[in-house]
């Protein structure tokens, strides 16, 4: 994934919806519960998620790096049911560019 990966995931959010109090229960909550317990302290604040589409959920975090300007972003999808379908982090480096995918599942 490069900058303009970066650029066609915002666009996959079009039409998605970032809600106030989460709005989940069951299983759906438990995972999100479950992903704010495995991202780094300094991403729970940016920490959101974002309902597709489907009917899936997005939960995604930015937790800027240590080097200047690098960052690592988690990208978690779960369906309807609460069930993880992909879970990943992407390591970005200053200039934008992918350093690393890493999948989490």
């Amino acid at each position: 994934m490069g900058k303009n990966d970066r650029l066609n995931f915002s666009k996959a959010l079009d039409g998605a919806t970032v809600e106030g109090p989460i709005p989940f229960e069951g299983a759906l909550r438990s995972n999100y519960g479950r992903f704010m317990k495995s991202i780094p302290a300094n991403s729970k604040s940016n920490a959101s998620y974002h309902l597709l589409n489907d009917g899936s959920y997005l939960f995604r975090a930015n937790s800027p790096g240590e080097v200047p300007g690098s960052s690592a972003l988690y990208i978690k999808k779960v369906n309807a049911q609460g069930t993880t379908t992909n879970f990943y982090k992407i390591t970005y480096a200053p200039d934008g560019s992918t350093i690393h995918v890493k999948p989490k599942l």
